[in-house]
Parts: C-alpha cells; structure tokens; sequence
C-alpha cells in the first residue's frame, strides 16, 4: 500500500478492531484488558464517539464507559461521556439507542446524578414507545429498574428487570436477558 493508504487503514481499522477487541475482553469479564483495548482505540481514533468503525455504534468511549461502570468507576465512565454526548446520540442505530441510554443511567446513578440518570430513563422511555421493538423496550425497562433500585425499591426494581428479561427473551435475546435476570437478583 501507498502511504496515504496504509495511513487511512491504521487510522480507521486499528480503532475498530480494538474497538472490538474490547467488547470481546468485556463479555469475557476480561475488563482490565477491555479498558485497556477501549483507551487505546479511544487514543489513535479520530472519532471519540461516532463509531469505530461501520457496525460500531457510537464508538469507543461506549465500551470503555460499560467496562468502567462494570470495574466500580461508573464516576469516571460518567465524566468520559458527558462531554461527548448529544441530545440524541448521534451515530447511533435508533434500535440501539436503548444500550447507551441505560449506559448513561448507569453512569450517571454511580456518579451520584439520579435526577440525570432519570433523564436518561426518560429518552430511553420515548425511545423505546417510537420505535416499538423489543431491544429498546427491554433496555428502557432495565434501565428503569436500575434507576428504581438506587431509590431503594428493591421490589419494584425486580418486577422492572423481570419484566426487561421476558421482552428480551421473546425476541431470543439471551444474554440480554441474563443481564436483567442479574439486575433482577
């Protein structure tokens, strides 16, 4: 290759596929080496939150905040994507949508921002009623349980993530449903 070739391909191709690197360490529970791989794509890529790549969502700062909340560092995952995030989340699927608002909540409710969280719950609420799918009812539910549980409603969190995992498991979403089963306790 040229070198304004090879220069576009590490530029593009290297951020995404340690983009993907990343989610592969995450769903392993690898997350010490997802954070790692999400820092690094975050670093070389020009594009923080607009993809990684053509099948990437809204890119490595995605990753690298559901590895952090995951890790105990919702607080840092919550100040990495304040700054980069939309109104609407631009460059996102509007059926994936739902992923990056319960990300935000999560985010926001381990920073200590409820009343942001609640915000985040919303969209992911209005989302889920425009688009009429399971992925983003099931994730607005979630994050809707997640939320309901900061304030101390154990119950009602349970009966939310209960909920999240039979919409989940009626579109054969599986380890969606493991996650809400999880929420759910």
């Amino acid at each position: 290759l040229r070198q304004p070739e090879r220069t576009y391909y590490q530029r593009h191709f290297l951020p995404w596929a340690l983009f993907e690197r990343a989610w592969a360490h995450y769903y392993l529970g690898e997350l010490g080496d997802a954070i790692a791989c999400a820092e690094e794509s975050m670093r070389i890529s020009h594009r923080k939150i607009g993809g990684a790549g053509p099948s990437a969502g809204v890119g490595p700062a995605w990753i690298l905040a559901c590895a952090l909340i995951e890790s105990g560092q919702a607080g840092r995952a919550a100040e990495l994507l304040r700054p980069l995030v939309s109104e609407d989340i631009e460059g996102a699927m509007p059926v994936e949508r739902g992923f990056f608002w319960e990300t935000l909540t999560l985010a926001e409710l381990g920073a200590g921002s409820p009343e942001q969280a609640e915000h985040y719950v919303a969209r992911a609420e209005e989302d889920a009623a425009s688009i009429e799918l399971g992925i983003p009812r099931g994730t607005a539910l979630r994050a809707q349980a997640a939320l309901t549980l900061a304030a101390g409603d154990a119950g009602g969190a349970a009966e939310l993530a209960s909920e999240s995992a039979d919409v989940f498991g009626s579109i054969g979403a599986r380890i969606e449903v493991a996650f809400s089963r999880n929420l759910q306790g």
